[in-house]
């Protein structure tokens, strides 16, 4: 809902006398504002709720009030303030028994331990948070959370918590993202598989790297096209909501996809294959001209032909020469530093993103 909305719906909740309702449209106001990255308008937005939850003696009204700030003050990076509302709102949620409140605190939390690179305590507080939201019908939240722990996973990097576990989450948090209706979230949840693939791809570029052989390929053209059919989604509902920051992610995505494809073995390769292949049509286009003259010139012709045709073999044989060399050099020819810079400045492309925040 825009924000003018918000102040229309605000002024008639006042008018009639509505209060939870008028609380309900501040503290929306105040995420639109912080969406906006105006926090100072944000935290005004939210302390009012404070206010009016201290004056009347309101614990669940005081509860989202903290919430919200600890919210605010998470985005800010003001961490131990963070912590210090968002623990005292967990107290009340847990004293009021409001589990959905018990779960936005955890999720809270999560965050908070994120940014302090406590990773075996985010995952900890995010599953919590997991466990309670199991009966809840809030798609956002939940695929924020299931979005989290794809980054928590990504970061402990153990073998019980790994690639595979991560993706797992991730793809979850894309079904979620989907149902929710938010295009934001959806554009991040897309952003980031793509990414995951990407750094995958990155991972698959430094076995073939080290297979010094030239024998194996490991970045297949299927995996190259997951990433991208990934990154031109995104694309798509950017360009359709004019998303320009999702837009301009999804292009940055496609183009380190594409820097990532041309250093593979297979991409070479198929270069040299081409390279064969039209070797092969000159040849064949060669004696099917010669064979032409052959009729129109009898005997004299046919040693005209002939040597036509010799010409013909010798340059097909030199073009699969040249094709066999190159493949026997395919990987020297661009050297172990040189393919690390280009493979490092396609994975420093990738996105680097925390848990996006739960609210």
């Amino acid at each position: 809902m825009s924000l003018k909305r918000l102040q229309e719906s605000m002024a008639i909740y006042i008018e009639v006398g509505d209060k939870v309702g008028e609380l309900g449209a501040l503290s929306a106001i105040g995420y639109v504002y912080l969406d906006l990255k105006e926090d100072s308008r944000a935290e005004s937005a939210f302390k009012q709720t404070l206010d009016f939850a201290n004056a009347n003696n309101d614990k669940e009204a005081l509860c989202n009030a903290l919430l919200d700030l600890g919210n605010l003050y998470i985005n800010s990076r003001e961490t131990e303030k963070a912590c210090e509302h968002v623990e005292r709102a967990l107290a009340i949620a847990q004293d009021l028994r409001i589990e959905y409140n018990v779960a936005r605190a955890y999720a809270a939390l999560c965050n908070i331990e994120f940014a302090r690179k406590d990773y075996k305590k985010s995952y900890e507080y995010a599953n919590k948070a997991k466990e309670l939201l199991a009966t809840s019908e809030d798609a956002v939240f939940a695929a924020r959370l299931l979005a989290n722990l794809g980054n928590i996973y990504d970061k402990l990097g153990t073998q019980k918590q790994g690639s595979s576990a991560t993706l797992e989450f991730h793809e979850k948090n894309l079904k979620f993202a989907k149902e929710s209706g938010d295009n934001v979230l959806l554009c991040n949840s897309l952003m980031t598989l793509g990414d995951m693939v990407n750094k995958r791809i990155v991972l698959l570029l430094n076995k073939e790297q080290e297979d010094e052989t030239g024998n194996h390929i490991y970045v297949t053209g299927d995996i190259v096209k997951k990433a991208l059919d990934y990154y031109n989604e995104c694309l798509v509902i950017a360009k359709r909501n004019a998303d320009l920051t999702s837009e301009g992610n999804a292009l940055r995505g496609i183009a380190a996809t594409k820097r990532l494809e041309i250093s593979s073995r297979i991409y070479m390769r198929n270069a040299i294959d081409a390279r064969s292949t039209a070797g092969r049509f000159s040849l064949g286009l060669r004696r099917l001209m010669s064979g032409r003259q052959t009729k129109a010139s009898g005997k004299g012709g046919s040693e005209q032909v002939s040597e036509e045709a010799d010409l013909g073999e010798e340059e097909g044989r030199r073009v699969h020469a040249e094709g066999d060399e190159r493949r026997e050099h395919a990987v020297p020819a661009l050297g172990r530093k040189d393919r690390g810079a280009r493979q490092d400045q396609g994975a420093h492309q990738a996105a680097e993103g925390g848990p996006r925040h739960v609210r």
